[in-house]
C-alpha cells in the first residue's frame, strides 16, 4: 500500500469528520423549512450528515488497515514502529501536543454545550457548541490514536534539519 495514499485517506477522513460536525449547524434551518413545508433542506441535511459520516469513517478504516499492513512490513524489515501506547485513542489523553489541544477543546466544548442546553435550549449557540463538541470528541480519539502517531511520523521521515533527521 502506498504511504501517500494512506496519508491522504487519513486526512480526508478528518475532513469528512469536520463536515459531519458542521452539518449540525444546518439542521435548525432545515428543520424550520420542513415545518414550513419545504422538505428539500431537511433531505440535504440528512444526506450531508450520513454521507460525511460514512465517508469519514470508511476512509479512517481504510487508512487504519493500510497502516497495519505497513507496520507488519516495518517489523519484517526491522525498522522501528512509532510508539503510541497500547490503549485505543479514545482512552488516552495528552499523548502529543495536537492531542493535548484536542483534549482541552473537547472538555471546553462539551461543558459549553451542556451549559447552553440547560440555559437556552432553543438558542442557536447550542448547535454551535454541539458541532464543536462532536468534532472535538472525534479529534480526541483520532489525535491520541495510533494512526495519527504513524502518519505524523511519515510526515517527518526523510526531512532533515542541518543534517539531523527530525523526529519527535
Amino acid at each position: 500500500m502506498n504511504r501517500d495514499k494512506l496519508k491522504i485517506a487519513f486526512w480526508g477522513s478528518v475532513l469528512c469528520m469536520l463536515l459531519m460536525s458542521l452539518s449540525f449547524l444546518f439542521m435548525p434551518y432545515a428543520s424550520d423549512r420542513a415545518l414550513e413545508g419545504d422538505a428539500l433542506p431537511l433531505r440535504i441535511s440528512g444526506v450531508w450528515f450520513w454521507a460525511s459520516l460514512i465517508a469519514g469513517y470508511g476512509l479512517f478504516l481504510f487508512a487504519d488497515r493500510g497502516r497495519k499492513r505497513l507496520t507488519v512490513k516495518r517489523k519484517k524489515n526491522k525498522r522501528p514502529e512509532s510508539a503510541s501506547g497500547k490503549r485505543p485513542g479514545m482512552l488516552r489523553v495528552f499523548s502529543n501536543r495536537w492531542a493535548r489541544a484536542a483534549d482541552i477543546a473537547c472538555a471546553v466544548s462539551v461543558c459549553c454545550f451542556i451549559v447552553s442546553a440547560l440555559t437556552d435550549p432553543r438558542g442557536y449557540a447550542e448547535y454551535i457548541f454541539l458541532s464543536a463538541a462532536v468534532f472535538a470528541v472525534q479529534m480526541h480519539g483520532v489525535l491520541n490514536g495510533k494512526n495519527f502517531s504513524f502518519f505524523a511520523q511519515i510526515e517527518t521521515d526523510g526531512k532533515t534539519d542541518g543534517g539531523k533527521e527530525r523526529r519527535k
